[in-house]
């Protein structure tokens, strides 16, 4: 539950992306007979049902995705550093606060509806809400790297993400329902109070670690631990993990952009085909979530883990909501200066040119690691054997002060960190 409301709120403007940029004012041509389901004086022959939005452009709408991804990245690096050096409970408590924040600035940017004020509260709520979220991820991740080892730890992380991912689908199934029965402003607070969910299970965590901790008295080890990371020691990371984080910064560009205007691409080109709702618009675009969700837990069978994960995960992060965030602006420029029928095609053809760089990059990772032994590939048990034998058959010498033969998959051969 720690991240269940996080991800929940996360892609809300997506599923609402037809009430954002709604005009706020529908019946300015005088072709509604009702407005928000109330009827208007004049009636009108073609029984034109409106509902007016927030009239947001699709740049100012892709923004709130852009905004809360660049604050991410560079929050997360931080983030992961600090977390590594504090510890998960002061990391929890923050992060999750932090998330609360956010969502809470966003809901009351509603009530300047309207106003010059409201878009930039509305960013100043995504930019907490940023700062807390990939840092909540990357907290709640080290704690099951903790307490869960080997086949445990990777089901573990398969069953957090279909957690999590459970907050998205049914974000996907029930918000716009209740934005239609209880209006937006109930709908936004909804999302704050399932933040706030978050902060108390942060709390309960949080106390389960440090009470833990003192039971296997591992609470000194774990600070002696911490403290051998050096947020220099990222120069040393290998072409592997440089490979793999662009790897995953193409595959965020290629799937999250299309997801925050999902909702409003299917509405809007297949609404005179198939007759579909808003509702049944956003069902369709929260079906990717449903597949991670279902799968999630199958899939982290075959992860393994390293050391250090604070930093690391920091750091993949911060690349790829950098990629993510400037691909929104694209996206949202795209929709809104590109006036012909073909806009949504552009998009596409811009989406899929960024999933075949994923791809690109995914086999140059397979390709680097083949030529530095092939550890990623090999079952985790021969993959641990082969660590332990010594690194250097791998990638290469990693000093023994303060680090792991784990800590090889992380570095460039023939490195020596101090």
């Amino acid at each position: 539950m720690l991240t269940f409301g996080s991800y929940f709120c996360f892609d809300m403007p997506s599923v609402l992306q037809n009430t954002f940029t709604a005009p706020l004012h529908p019946n300015s041509t005088g072709n509604c007979s009702t407005v928000d389901g109330k009827p208007i004086d004049k009636i009108h022959s073609n029984g034109t049902h409106c509902s007016s939005g927030l009239e947001l452009t699709e740049t100012q709408f892709n923004l709130l995705y852009a905004i809360y991804a660049w604050t991410n990245a560079i929050v997360v690096v931080l983030a992961g550093f600090l977390i590594d050096k504090l510890g998960n409970p002061i990391g929890a408590l923050l992060f999750s606060s932090m998330c609360l924040a956010g969502t809470s600035v966003f809901a009351i940017g509603l009530y300047f509806n309207g106003e010059s004020a409201m878009v930039p509260i509305f960013l100043l709520g995504r930019i907490l809400f940023g700062s807390g979220n990939g840092s909540l991820t990357i907290v709640q991740n080290r704690i099951s790297a903790m307490w869960f080892k080997g086949k445990e730890l990777a089901f573990a992380f398969g069953c957090i993400l279909a957690f999590s991912r459970l907050g998205s689908v049914l974000n996907f199934f029930l918000t716009e329902g209740f934005n239609e029965k209880y209006g937006l402003q109930w709908t936004l607070w909804g999302g704050a109070i399932l933040c706030g969910v978050g902060v108390v299970c942060a709390v309960v965590v949080s106390l389960m670690d440090v009470i833990g901790l003192k039971q296997l008295n591992k609470k000194i080890e774990m600070e002696i631990e911490s403290k051998r990371m050096r947020l220099m020691d990222i120069k040393h990371f290998s072409s592997s993990f440089w490979l793999l984080a662009f790897c995953l910064m193409f595959f965020y560009i290629g799937v999250f952009p299309f997801i925050a205007n999902a909702s409003k691409f299917i509405y809007v080109n297949y609404n005179e085909t198939f007759r579909f709702t808003k509702q049944e618009s956003s069902y369709i675009a929260g079906s990717v979530y449903m597949v991670s969700m279902l799968f999630g837990p199958l899939m982290g069978l075959f992860v393994c883990s390293i050391p250090h994960k604070g930093t690391a995960l920091g750091l993949t992060t911060s690349i790829q909501m950098i990629g993510m965030g400037i691909a929104n602006i694209i996206v949202g420029k795209m929709l809104d200066d590109i006036r012909s029928k073909y806009k949504w095609k552009y998009v596409m053809i811009f989406l899929l040119a960024n999933t075949l760089a994923c791809v690109t990059f995914a086999i140059l990772v397979n390709i680097d690691d083949r030529r530095k032994g092939g550890v990623l590939n090999r079952s985790p048990r021969n993959r641990d054997n082969a660590l332990i034998e010594g690194p250097a058959n791998n990638y290469g010498s990693i000093s023994t002060s303060g680090y792991t033969n784990k800590d090889a998959l992380l570095y460039d051969s023939s490195t020596s960190i101090n």
